[in-house]
């Protein structure tokens, strides 16, 4: 029963016996407080009946999962005509869910046109058979029905995208700038007109882009006719969205597999609003479906759950 209905019982309870309900003796008597409950913070979850109902969602659980607290939650998003389960080998997401201590939740798409799935992120990618399914309702649903039957942590929710899965990452941290805390992006991008995102609540961002994406280009690009920004474009934007100053270098990442040395040059913003943090992660010879070394994945996650 949530604090709403709550109230409204022990109001009803309290006419019944004859107490309050206009009465002096109600005017005399203190507030009636509702004390958070805390734990358990779920029902126990034993999967029989999934998220995401007819679009059900895959959950991974660390295997110290527990209802008596709450879990960072990070949603990631597969790429046009990909997978949940492609998303997560690529993440390393269920490698990491025991150690960094989160729970995962890979949804999918919509199939659609030449049976691919995807996202309806914006009107450059990647609807396109016009189908005008509200992935942002879907998304939105999702997280609710997640934070009801998961031990969530409402302050930690972050999602994380590849291809067009960042598209529509991006997309959910404009229109729920209040619920999402951060998003992290592999090789996508946003709407071409600025003024479309306009988030009215602290975001912070991590933008990770291959300068030799042909897919995706690190400098922008355009499909079916509908323009969308490069990588720097993009985390210029989040960054004078979030009231950052200057950018900085900081250490190199070797992020990428089959590439010599620390190839992932890292920009990071300084002077942001409080709780926003940008960085810009340019990996230097590497295409749209980089094979992500050990440590560029874990930097990854541990980026989105610094973010408190």
């Amino acid at each position: 029963m949530n604090v709403r209905a709550t109230l409204w019982w022990m109001i009803t309870l309290a006419c019944v016996v004859g107490v309050g309900c206009g009465t002096d003796q109600e005017q005399d008597a203190d507030p009636v407080v509702v004390e958070d409950q805390g734990p358990p913070y779920a029902p126990e979850w034993d999967g029989s009946e999934p998220l995401g109902g007819e679009r059900a969602a895959r959950v991974v659980l660390p295997q110290s999962y527990s209802v008596e607290r709450r879990w960072p939650l990070v949603i990631a998003l597969h790429g046009f005509s990909s997978s949940p389960g492609w998303v997560d080998g690529f993440l390393g997401l269920s490698a990491m869910v025991d150690d960094r201590e989160f729970i995962a939740v890979l949804p999918p798409g919509t199939v659609g046109a030449g049976n691919f799935s995807f996202w309806n992120a914006t009107d450059a990618c990647c609807d396109f058979g016009d189908s005008g399914v509200d992935d942002a309702a879907y998304l939105s649903a999702l997280i609710d029905e997640a934070t009801e039957r998961l031990a969530v942590d409402p302050e930690r929710i972050y999602f994380m995208g590849h291809s067009n899965g960042g598209f529509m990452s991006y997309r959910m941290a404009c229109e729920l700038s209040d619920r999402i805390r951060a998003v992290a992006v592999v090789a996508g991008s946003v709407a071409a007109d600025p003024e479309v995102c306009q988030p009215n609540e602290p975001v912070s961002v991590l933008h990770v882009h291959g300068d030799e994406d042909e897919v995706i280009p690190y400098e922008g690009g355009a499909l079916s006719g509908e323009r969308f920004p490069g990588a720097e474009e993009v985390a210029a934007r989040w960054a004078s969205l979030q009231g950052c100053e200057e950018a900085v270098a900081g250490d190199a990442i070797d992020a990428v597999l089959g590439l010599t040395g620390a190839e992932t040059e890292v920009q990071r913003w300084q002077g942001c609003q409080p709780g926003a943090s940008v960085e810009l992660w340019s990996m230097r010879g590497a295409e749209h479906n980089p094979t992500l070394s050990t440590v560029g994945k874990r930097a990854m996650v541990d980026f989105l759950l610094e973010q408190r």
